[in-house]
């Protein structure tokens, strides 16, 4: 056998490159072929066999062949199988458990392309709880779990495979109480977790009431660096966070108080002084939110994002304000993520259904161009998400903004109400987009491609016509004529235009409005089928051009006409 093969860690990167991800049966099966080939490669190649699960089906089968029987489960018009226990497990079993499960680093428990397979059920669940060693742990030495489950009563034995070795938790499951004994146990079985993420409605059923089991939870936590928590945290989980020298991901949901940003300020140290990403939701913003924004020590933090479910949405002062502090923070310059959402929580069936009105134009909240313009001075941003009911850009505003920003890669500037509320950009408006924005790949916009004004007004030769432009959202953007946009837009690329999407529902008791959408989904459809033709057409026009030593046409109408 050559040397290299007899150092543990060049064999266990092969065995590694050979399992890849797990996904595969054919992968395991490789590993598993040179865990039997020799006795020098046992000990590695077991141990990445087995270090990664997707359920506990293949080490209850260890326990013996026979141990498992499948029952059939009928639930509303659905078949399905689950795997219980036929017997109870033994001394000799648990020891065959026990030999592969030592191995065992991460779980993903319920993952979806191995559930449907193997599903374990919840006889089988409790059975490993009640006859399980009382000495040892299920798997003592896993690092990394992540819990999907969909059937709310087994989220008991999530504990199970709580550890002291566990540095990182995932939990996406439906709100139960039972969820509340798993966070309560946190600080006591996973003192040394770094990463918490819980992806769930609230626990709660007021939304905006604390959760003090889950905020009890946090403050137990001292190595944390990464948090996502959906549910409402106290006062004293935020400055226990605020505190840790290690955290560096933080989305949380909190209402600050002027208490709380007097004792932060009175402190003289550095709130987040490590972070690198900053999601805060409140209910609404305040000068407290904003004031909290202003405490952040970190000069690492370059991914913002800032939200909250006010009806119909912010305060325009109170938002520039907030813009303001964070231009001030030490971070700005290296600021490359924005994400501004407000009224998230407001869907458009909720406002149907309760007929909450909306002023067409209110100037306490309209979001323009001077509100955003802390965004101009952020030169590094790369992705720009804003959301609001109240966003009033025009083509001057989006110029503007592109201008100020030419390294973005994402671009979404989306109003939320339901009607259809367009920004006052016009076709026109995006020759601003491909002039200065020469990186995007993603562009959500909602504009009025019924203004076709100015199309054919003549461009600089030298105007660029390869954007990498990769996909184009339109949201509920009306159109009329389909032809002459797809024209147009069709300058701006070489060889392969954008995928385009718009999301023109229709529903019954829209009436006029429906109808409209209707013809405006039946244009984008002709536009689809139009635009490429457009870009071939102008591609062959350049080559021709460029053959004969002509200079590119320079007005829209004489590619028009040849179409």
């Amino acid at each position: 056998m050559h040397r290299c093969l007899q150092v543990a860690e060049i064999l266990r990167n092969i065995c590694k490159e050979l399992y890849e991800s797990g996904l595969d049966p054919d992968c395991r099966g490789d590993v598993g072929a040179l865990n039997t080939t020799c006795t020098a490669f046992h000990l590695v190649a077991e141990e990445v066999l087995w270090s990664q699960l997707y359920g506990l089906h293949p080490l209850i089968k260890c326990m013996s062949d026979t141990i498992l029987v499948e029952t059939d489960v009928q639930e509303e018009d659905q078949s399905d199988s689950e795997e219980d226990f036929a017997r109870v497990p033994g001394p000799d079993d648990w020891e065959r458990f026990q030999a592969k499960a030592k191995y065992v680093k991460g779980l993903e428990w319920n993952f979806r392309f191995d559930s449907k397979k193997y599903q374990l059920s919840l006889n089988t669940l409790q059975m490993l709880a009640l006859y399980r060693p009382p000495t040892s742990l299920l798997l003592p030495n896993l690092l990394e779990l992540s819990w999907t489950e969909e059937r709310e009563d087994a989220t008991a034995y999530i504990h199970l495979f709580l550890g002291p070795r566990l540095t990182t938790l995932y939990i996406r499951q439906k709100p139960h109480h039972r969820v509340l004994g798993t966070l309560h146990s946190l600080g006591t079985q996973c003192s040394l977790l770094k990463t918490f993420i819980v992806k769930t409605t609230p626990l709660t059923t007021n939304s905006n009431a604390v959760c003090p089991v889950t905020s009890a939870a946090i403050c137990a936590l001292k190595h944390l660096e990464t948090i996502r928590i959906p549910t409402m945290i106290s006062t004293d989980t935020v400055i226990h966070l605020s505190m840790l020298p290690n955290l560096q991901f933080v989305d949380i949901v909190f209402n600050p108080d002027a208490e709380l940003c007097s004792q932060l300020s009175t402190s003289n140290v550095s709130i987040f002084p490590a972070i690198d990403t900053f999601y805060l939701c409140v209910d609404r913003l305040t000068t407290s939110s904003a004031q909290l924004l202003s405490l952040i020590g970190s000069t690492d933090l370059n991914d913002v994002s800032l939200s909250s479910g006010e009806y119909p949405g912010p305060s325009a002062e109170l938002l520039y304000d907030h813009l303001q502090r964070l231009l001030h923070l030490p971070c700005a310059p290296h600021i490359t993520d924005m994400k501004l959402s407000f009224a998230h929580r407001v869907t458009a069936r909720r406002l149907n259904q309760q007929a909450l009105p909306l002023v067409a134009n209110d100037p306490v909240r309209m979001l323009d161009l001077h509100v955003l313009s802390p965004l101009l001075q952020m030169r590094a941003l790369q992705e720009l998400d804003v959301e609001a009911f109240y966003l009033d850009l025009d083509n001057a505003g989006l110029s503007a903004l592109c201008s100020a920003l030419p390294e973005l890669h994402t671009l979404r500037l989306a109003p939320t109400h339901p009607s259809g509320r367009i920004l006052r950009i016009t076709p026109i408006g995006l020759t601003a987009i491909f002039q200065h924005c020469r990186c995007l790949v993603n562009l959500t916009l909602s504009f009025d491609a019924r203004d076709i004004t100015g199309l054919n007004t003549a461009l600089p030769s030298t105007f660029p016509f390869n954007s990498p432009l990769l996909v184009f959202d339109v949201m509920k953007s009306p159109i009329y004529d389909a032809g002459v946009l797809a024209v147009f837009l069709s300058i701006f690329f070489d060889r392969t235009g954008p995928v385009i999407i718009e999301d023109h529902d229709v529903d019954q008791d829209q009436g006029n409005m429906g109808l409209l959408r209707v013809v405006y989904r039946e244009n984008w459809a002709k536009f689809r089928q139009v635009f490429p033709l457009c870009i071939e057409a102008r591609r062959q026009e350049r080559a021709r051009q460029s053959d004969v030593g002509l200079k590119p046409a320079k007005y829209l109408d004489d590619y028009a006409a040849e179409l």
